[in-house]
C-alpha cells in the first residue's frame, strides 16, 4: 500500500499490485480470484482502521479524559499523525507552514466539511483559551492536513502564532488565507498588523491603500495616514487630513462608533468640542466593555463611606503603568518622598506586569522608596478584583496618570473605587467621563473659558500643572561645543527636538518662512531614522531651503538617551514649538537647558502646555504667540535682536533656580493643598467644582 500525495484526489490509500511481463501478452503468474482479492483488501483496511483509531485514542487520552470532539473519516482524510505528538504532546514545537497551492479560485466545501472546520476552530480556540497551546495547534494542523485550502484554518493558525508573539509565522499563514480569499479585508489587515509588529510599517502601506480603495473607511485611512506621517511622508497630507476630520465629525454627529482615539486626535486640528466628543466616545466604549465583563464577574458592591474628619490622614493613590523609566515616571520620581507623610498616606498603584517594560528599574526603585505603599495591581486577574483592592485600601483620592495612553487602566476608574477621582499628567485632555471628578490643570493650560468642554471640573494649580524633576535629576552644565555636532558656530540656531509624528507640512512651512527672513540662521531637528530625515530633506528642497552643499540651512542630530541631552540642547538658541500638540517633556528640557521658546497655543490643554511652562519661566509676553503671524515675528525678532534675546535667555536661565517650574517641593506642597480643597468639598457633601490654589506655598 502507498499513501496518496496531498495533490492526488480520491481515496487516501490505494492498493498496488505487481505484474510480471515476459515479452508476451500471456501472463502465467499466480492469480487470486477477485473475491479473495476483495477479502484481503477489506481485511487490510480493517487492520489499518483499528491501528489508526488506537493511535488517535492514545493521543487523546494523553490530553483529556474525554475524547476530542473531532469529526474525521480515516478513509477519506489525508491524515498523518506525527510520531512525536503521540508521546508527550505538551512538549511539541508547532509544525512548519505547509506548502499550499494558493492559486486564487473559489474553494467550495460541503456543509458537512464546513461544520467540521468550524468545530476544529472552535475546539482549538477553547484549548488556547485554557493555555493548552500544543493541543490547540494540533487540531488546526489536523484540519489543515485534510483541508489545506481552507482559508479559515489558515487564518486561525496565523492567529495562533500571533497570540504567541511569533509575528513572522503569523504573517505567513495570514498571507495564505488572503491568497485563498484575495478580497477578504480582515485577512489583509491582519497581514498589516503583523508587519507593524515586526517594525515593517512601510510594507503595510500598499495594503492600507488597497483596503482603503476597497471600502473607504476611516479606520483604514487613519492607519494609512499615521504610517506615512510617522516617516514624515506628507504625500496627500491635506486630503487625508481633511477626510479624517470630516469623517470623524460625521461619526460624532450620527452618534456612531468613533474610530480615532483621544491621543491621536490631539495631534490634529480638531476643535476643543470635537476633542471632548472623541474622549467621551472612548470612555463610554471602555465602560461598555467593563459592563460586559461584570455580567460574568458580578457587580462589586462598594459602600459609601463616611468622609474622614478634618485633620485625619488622607490616602492618596497614584495609578499608572508608567512608574518606571518613562516620560511620566522620570518626572514624578522624586515627588513621592516629598509628600508630607504625617498628613498623607501615599500609595503607588502599578499596573505594569513587567512584560513590556521593567517595573524594577532605578525610577521604580526610587518611587518605591518614596511612597508609603507600592501595590502591584497587575497580579489581579480582572478589573473587578483590582477595583476591589483599591476600595479595601480606603483610598480617598485616586489619580489616573495614564488616561488614553498605552496600557492605561481607565476601566478601573469606571467602577469608582475611590470617592474622588482625578486625571493628571499622563495626557493633557479631558477624559469625557462622568466618573472622573477632576482634571488637574492651571489657569494657562486649562483656563475656565474652556471649562464647558471639560467633562470634569478643573482643579487648578497656581503655576503649571506639569511637574518636572530636572533640578533633582540634571545639574546645570555648560553647552556642548557645536563643532562636536558639525554645527555652525556663527549662526543663530532654531531647533525642534519633539517627536517627529507631531510634525506636519503647515508647521514646516512656517519654519521655512522664518528661515527666509533670517539669513544668518539655521534649523536643527532631531534625527529619528533615515527615511524620515530624507523625507524632510526632500520636502525642504521643494520649499527652496538649502539642504545640500557647503552652507546648508537644515541640520539633524540624533537624540541622546542620558543626561548629556541637556547640554546638547543648550547649544541651540531658540526652540520652535509645535502648535497642535506641544512638546511637553521636550519643552521642559529646553527651558532647563536655558533655551527660550516660541509657542502658539490653540484651545486644547495639549496645545497650551508650553504656554503654561513659558509663563512659569517668567517671559510669557515674549514667548507666547497669538497667531501664526505673531509666531513667525517673535522668532525672527529673537534671531535679529541680540539685546532682546540676551535679556530673555537670562530670565529663562534664572527661572531654573528660583522659578516655580522646576521647584518640585513647592509643586508638591501646592498639590497637597489641591487635595485638601477636593476633599473638603467631599467632606461637606458638596459636588466637585472648579478649584484654584490661590497664592503659593514655598
Amino acid at each position: 500500500y502507498k499513501r496518496r500525495e496531498p495533490h492526488q484526489q480520491g481515496v487516501g490509500f490505494q492498493m498496488k499490485t505487481r505484474r510480471h511481463h515476459h515479452g508476451s501478452s500471456h501472463d502465467d503468474s499466480p492469480k487470486l480470484s477477485s473475491r479473495k482479492l476483495i477479502g484481503i483488501a477489506c481485511l487490510a483496511l480493517g487492520v489499518m482502521y483499528c491501528a489508526l483509531l488506537f493511535r488517535v485514542y492514545k493521543y487523546v487520552t494523553l490530553i483529556e479524559p474525554d475524547p476530542l470532539p473531532v469529526i474525521f473519516n480515516p478513509l477519506k482524510a489525508e491524515i498523518v499523525l506525527p510520531s512525536n505528538l503521540l508521546g508527550h504532546p505538551r512538549t511539541v514545537s508547532p509544525p512548519v507552514a505547509p506548502q499550499v497551492d494558493v492559486t486564487p479560485q473559489n474553494v467550495v466545501f460541503t456543509p458537512e466539511q464546513e461544520q467540521e472546520i468550524d468545530r476544529l476552530v472552535e475546539d482549538s480556540n477553547r484549548y488556547k483559551g485554557e493555555g493548552k497551546w500544543n493541543e490547540s495547534i494540533y487540531l488546526l494542523d489536523l484540519g489543515l492536513s485534510k483541508y489545506p485550502r481552507s482559508d479559515k484554518l489558515n487564518l486561525f493558525k496565523g492567529g495562533w502564532y500571533f497570540d504567541k508573539g511569533e509575528f513572522a509565522n503569523a504573517e505567513k499563514f495570514y498571507r495564505i488565507a488572503s491568497e485563498l480569499r484575495p478580497n477578504e479585508i480582515v485577512y489583509l489587515m491582519n497581514i498589516a498588523l503583523c508587519l507593524n509588529q515586526q517594525q515593517k510599517q512601510l510594507e503595510a502601506v500598499p495594503i492600507y491603500e488597497r483596503v482603503y480603495a476597497m471600502r473607504g473607511d476611516l479606520n483604514t485611512l487613519l492607519s494609512l495616514a499615521e504610517t506615512l506621517w510617522k516617516f514624515n511622508n506628507w504625500t496627500n497630507h491635506d486630503r487625508y487630513l481633511s477626510d479624517i476630520l470630516s469623517e470623524t465629525r460625521k461619526q460624532i454627529s450620527e452618534n456612531k462608533h468613533v474610530n480615532i482615539n483621544s491621543f491621536t486626535a490631539l495631534h490634529y486640528p480638531f476643535t476643543i468640542a470635537d476633542l471632548q466628543s472623541i474622549a467621551a466616545a472612548s470612555s463610554h466604549a471602555t465602560r461598555r466593555e467593563v459592563q460586559k465583563k461584570l455580567a460574568r464577574l458580578g457587580v462589586p458592591e462598594f459602600q459609601v463611606r463616611t468622609p474622614k474628619p478634618k485633620g485625619e490622614k488622607l490616602k492618596i493613590g497614584y495609578l499608572s503603568y508608567d512608574l518606571h523609566q518613562h516620560a511620566v515616571g522620570v518626572q514624578i520620581q522624586s515627588m513621592f518622598a516629598m509628600h508630607n507623610k504625617s498628613r498623607y498616606h501615599i500609595i503607588a498603584y502599578s499596573v505594569n506586569d513587567g512584560k513590556k517594560a521593567s517595573n524594577n528599574d532605578y525610577v521604580s526603585q526610587k518611587i518605591k522608596a518614596g511612597v508609603t505603599e507600592w501595590i502591584d495591581l497587575s497580579v489581579y486577574s480582572n478589573v473587578k478584583e483590582a477595583a476591589q483592592r483599591i476600595y479595601e485600601d480606603s483610598c480617598d483620592i485616586l489619580l489616573d496618570l495614564g488616561l488614553f495612553t498605552a496600557y492605561n487602566r481607565m476601566d478601573i476608574f469606571t467602577l469608582r473605587p475611590a470617592p474622588i477621582q482625578a486625571a493628571w499628567l499622563g495626557l493633557a485632555t479631558t477624559t469625557g467621563a462622568e466618573w472622573m471628578d477632576y482634571v488637574i490643570g492651571d489657569p494657562v493650560a486649562s483656563p475656565l473659558k474652556y471649562a464647558p468642554w471639560y467633562t470634569e471640573k478643573i482643579a487648578m494649580m497656581p503655576h503649571s500643572y506639569h511637574i518636572f524633576d530636572h533640578k533633582q535629576s540634571y545639574s546645570i552644565r555648560p553647552a556642548f561645543d557645536r563643532k562636536t555636532y558639525n554645527l555652525p558656530e556663527d549662526k543663530f540656531i532654531f531647533c525642534n527636538h519633539a517627536n517627529n509624528i507631531r510634525l506636519n507640512p503647515e508647521l514646516f512651512d512656517h519654519w521655512v518662512s522664518i528661515l527666509g527672513k533670517t539669513p544668518n540662521a539655521v534649523l536643527l531637528m532631531k534625527h529619528f531614522n533615515e527615511i524620515s530625515t530624507e523625507n524632510i530633506k526632500k520636502y525642504a528642497r521643494e520649499k527652496k531651503l538649502r539642504v545640500d552643499g557647503p552652507n546648508p540651512q537644515l541640520f539633524f542630530v540624533a537624540g541622546i538617551g542620558n543626561a548629556d541631552h541637556i547640554p546638547m540642547k543648550s547649544m541651540c538658541d531658540l526652540y520652535l514649538d509645535i502648535h497642535w500638540y506641544n512638546g511637553h517633556s521636550t519643552s521642559g528640557d529646553m527651558l532647563w537647558a536655558g533655551v527660550p521658546m516660541v509657542t502658539y497655543p490653540a484651545e486644547s490643554m495639549a496645545s497650551r502646555a508650553a504656554a503654561s511652562f513659558s509663563t512659569s519661566s517668567g517671559a510669557p509676553k515674549e514667548m507666547i504667540a497669538e497667531s501664526w503671524e505673531d509666531y513667525e515675528n517673535k522668532a525672527v525678532t529673537f534671531a535679529t535682536d541680540p539685546v532682546l534675546y540676551k535679556r530673555v535667555r537670562a530670565t529663562v536661565e534664572q527661572a531654573r533656580v528660583d522659578g516655580p517650574l522646576f521647584d518640585t517641593p513647592r509643586f508638591v506642597r501646592n498639590m497637597e493643598r489641591l487635595f485638601d480643597l477636593m476633599y473638603d468639598r467631599h467632606r461637606r457633601g458638596l459636588k466637585p467644582d472648579h478649584l484654584l490654589v490661590e497664592g503659593d506655598t514655598y
